[in-house]
């Protein structure tokens, strides 16, 4: 009898010590990549309209639907409980949406203000305008991919995980 309590204390010992399995790391972050996949769909749709030049309705309300999604996103991330102590991944999703949401608010809507523009009104201020526009947007994109894809690293090399590329992503 003693024996089986020394081991069930053993067991229960090693199984608290040790935190999260690596499985639920793969899942933790596969979901946050899900999100955002879903995200850059959601924009090559929007960036898609505005090549075809769609009407500006239809163009502004699949920038409202992708400042939703991001919104619902970065809400549910921030209410989300730590995956372990130190917190670092969904931490840096928070920041990621965070950063994403602000795009969409700031120069994605004065992009979508100039896309709106009658074509009479358009001058080459406004496509300087559009240029700096869209180079801040993918300068800032690249910086908070690179910010959370360090943490990635990070948390795939703690949980000792292998981070693989799909379709050149």
């Amino acid at each position: 009898m003693k024996r089986i309590i020394f081991i069930i204390i053993c067991l229960s010992f090693f199984s608290c010590s040790h935190g999260p399995h690596p499985t639920e790391a793969v899942e933790f972050n596969d979901g946050i990549v899900f999100r955002q996949d879903t995200f850059y769909i959601h924009l090559d749709e929007l960036l898609q309209l505005i090549k075809e030049e769609a009407n500006s309705e239809i163009v502004t309300e699949k920038h409202k639907q992708l400042f939703q999604y991001t919104e619902q996103s970065l809400k549910y991330y921030e209410t989300h409980t730590a995956f372990d102590k130190e917190d670092e991944l969904r931490l840096a999703a928070v920041e990621y949406f965070s950063t994403q949401l602000k795009m969409l608010n700031n120069e994605f809507s004065q992009l979508i203000k100039l896309y709106s523009l009658p074509v009479t009104e358009i001058d080459p201020e406004h496509d300087i305008q559009w240029d700096s526009l869209m180079n801040a947007l993918v300068y800032m994109d690249s910086v908070a991919v690179d910010n959370f894809l360090q943490e990635q690293k990070h948390f795939a090399d703690k949980y000792g995980i292998t981070l693989k590329e799909i379709d050149g992503q």
